[in-house]
Order: structure tokens, then C-alpha cells, then sequence
């Protein structure tokens, strides 16, 4: 799992690229919680592949993290069929599932979030 990340406007693009692997999950909430927490994000999912459950349960606790201590909205765009059954039937509040970074960053157009907390871009360790 590799992830990039790039700033548009008010908006964090992380852009997930491999598959979810357990074993970069940890790392990878870790860095989000630093560098994302208040901002309007939106995970790019697009080049993302599922490998087994352990991954994408730690990458769903990642979004919980991030939507309940922001109290941000957090969006995901460019799902395969298999990342939307599970997403379609999880209950976190202020997930959002968009086709799109476009549709993603139109809704959180509308949301009033607090004051950003890091603007730098660049890569995200994993």
C-alpha cells in the first residue's frame, strides 16, 4: 500500500495505490491522525486493491478516526465493486461514497469544518 498525497484548494486528496496490508495500515492511520484530522478529505481509491480482512478492517478504523475526531465529513471516490458492498453497509457517520474527486469535493464545499491543522502535501509514509 502506497499513499500520495496532494492539496487542491481546502481540499487533502489521499490517493491509495496497492493493496491493504495489515501490516502498513497502523503506519499509515497513524500519519493521517497527524496530518489530516480537520480538513476535508477525501481518499482516492481508484488504484486500491483489497487483499483480505485484517487490512481493510484497520483502514475502516482509519475513517472512524478520522470522521469522529475531526468531525469531518470523510469522502471516498473511485471504489471497485468489492470496497462498495463493504462500505455501502458500514454505519460511519460522515462517510461519504462519491463517484468522483468532483462530486467528493462538491459535497464537502458545504461542510463547516474547524481550522486546518497541517497544509503541507507530499507523501505519506507507509
Amino acid at each position: 500500500m502506497d499513499a500520495q498525497l496532494r492539496k487542491l484548494g481546502e481540499f487533502s486528496i489521499v490517493s491509495i495505490q496497492g493493496p491493504l496490508e495489515i501490516e502498513k495500515t497502523q503506519p499509515f492511520r497513524d500519519v493521517c491522525r497527524k496530518h489530516l484530522l480537520g480538513q476535508k478529505v477525501i481518499f482516492n481509491m481508484a488504484a486500491t486493491h483489497f487483499v483480505g480482512s485484517t487490512g481493510i478492517q484497520s483502514f475502516i478504523e482509519t475513517l472512524r478516526i478520522l470522521s469522529l475526531e475531526s468531525l469531518a465529513p470523510v469522502c471516498l471516490v473511485g471504489l471497485k465493486s468489492e470496497f462498495k458492498r463493504i462500505f455501502s453497509n458500514l454505519e460511519i457517520r460522515g462517510l461519504e461514497v462519491h463517484e468522483t474527486e468532483t462530486d467528493a469535493m462538491t459535497s464537502l464545499s458545504l461542510a463547516t469544518l474547524p481550522v486546518v491543522v497541517d497544509s503541507n502535501a507530499g507523501s505519506i509514509p507507509s
